[in-house]
């Protein structure tokens, strides 16, 4: 499990699906905060061929909450059929956190 700061606008997240995306409509990073809020963020492909999709965190409204979040990937190809990966945890904290733990 990761450990993410909470309100960063610096953040990349990029996910391997092993699957062939040229034929894909839509690719979604899916997120699920700690209180079972799902958003949905609208990822890029980056490589086609393996599979690799993209968000890019540009507001902090996304992860607004402290503790664990889970993440997974989301596709839907031209036919419409629908992939969805498999949730990795994360836990998120606030910068404070951190500090408290150097102290």
């Amino acid at each position: 499990m990761g450990i993410i700061h909470i309100q960063q606008t610096d953040l990349t997240i990029t996910l391997l699906t092993s699957k062939q995306l040229e034929l894909t409509d839509s690719c979604f990073v899916c997120v699920k905060s700690p209180s079972g809020i799902i958003k949905e963020l609208t990822a890029f492909i980056v490589d086609q061929e393996k599979g690799v999709i993209s968000y890019n965190l540009i507001d902090d409204t996304v992860f607004d909450e402290v503790g664990n979040w889970s993440i997974w990937a989301k596709i839907i190809n031209s036919q419409g059929l629908i992939s969805i990966g498999d949730a990795r945890k994360y836990t998120f904290k606030t910068q404070r956190d951190k500090k408290k733990k150097r102290a």
